[in-house]
């Protein structure tokens, strides 16, 4: 072969010259192709130049393989083989997947939304393993690594370089112990800063929009504690005049179990959104797709999600 010309050999070519050497006609491997003879002829032209071979060669009215086409047939065939597999997808068996998957979110989600998807897959994909951390806003960059697959988080948007999925929103409120002097007064900006609150740290951002808030009337809260679960930050709540700003779904569900109360907040209209994250890189992979679906349906499905309770707007 022609060393200088060997960058010019396309897929196409290739194509041809696997159907010529097995029909040894012209006008048969047309067909097969859906071209020409004319085309087929002058690919055929171009195929002898780059293999400095004529490759077929006529008997009577017949063409016949020359000894270098005969030694092309049967690499010719895995190579194209081998170049349909790279175009093909395998077809993914969730019993058969080994892979590790890193999933975070808050403390809510792994207590009552990831027992359930753990299980399903333990009895699914039992060679899957299913890591789970505490997301924190820094750690977006993780996705791009492959240290992290999945976040279930809330943020106002996506950031551009990962993909998200909405999963549904919901309102803030306020939470205090159920004989906390807030109760009795009109709740304005300025008696909520007069007590102290508590900070939830793990999982999204549920309180940088009161900031905000707060900022623009020149205002700003007393953060007393910072804990990095919901279950800590209610005892917190229930045991001194601290107050803290979660979901109200999240309150419904904790709240009860706490002597503790809420209310809506009056001064904003935010609304927290609920987003399953995750990054280009895993975009098309099949593994990945079953376990985002896993994850929405699970999430959707649970009495502890917003899927359960009557969100505004929806």
């Amino acid at each position: 072969m022609n060393i200088m010309h060997m960058g010019q050999l396309s897929v196409t070519q290739l194509r041809c010259l696997d159907s010529l050497l097995a029909t040894c006609n012209l006008s048969h491997t047309a067909i097969q192709l859906g071209s020409s003879q004319s085309v087929v002829s002058r690919q055929l032209d171009q195929l002898r130049l780059l293999f400095d071979d004529p490759l077929l060669v006529r008997d009577g009215r017949h063409f016949v393989l020359t000894p270098r086409a005969i030694s092309l047939v049967v690499p010719l065939k895995k190579l194209l083989a081998d170049l349909d597999g790279l175009l093909t997808a395998d077809r993914f068996d969730p019993s058969a997947c080994r892979q590790t998957f890193h999933l975070a979110g808050s403390d809510y989600v792994a207590q009552h939304i990831l027992p359930d998807l753990v299980a399903y897959v333990a009895e699914k994909s039992p060679s899957v393993h299913l890591h789970f951390q505490t997301w924190r806003p820094e750690l977006i960059g993780l996705l791009a690594t492959g240290e992290l697959d999945l976040v279930t988080t809330m943020l106002e948007s996506p950031p551009p370089e990962v993909h998200g999925k909405l999963l549904g929103t919901d309102h803030p409120c306020l939470v205090m112990r159920d004989d906390h002097p807030l109760l009795s007064l009109p709740l304005t900006e300025k008696s909520l800063c007069a007590y102290p609150h508590v900070k939830i740290t793990g999982g999204g951002d549920k309180d940088g929009y009161l900031d905000r808030h707060l900022a623009s009337q020149k205002l700003q809260r007393n953060i007393s504690y910072e804990v990095p679960f919901f279950e800590s930050a209610f005892r917190l709540v229930e045991r001194t005049q601290s107050i803290m700003t979660v979901p109200t779904h999240i309150a419904e569900h904790l709240g009860q179990a706490f002597a503790v109360k809420w209310v809506s907040i009056p001064f904003t209209s935010f609304m927290f959104q609920y987003y399953v994250l995750w990054h280009e890189r895993t975009h098309f992979d099949p593994a990945h797709q079953w376990l985002r679906h896993l994850v929405k349906q699970y999430w959707s499905d649970s009495r502890f999600s917003i899927g359960s309770y009557p969100l505004v707007g929806n």
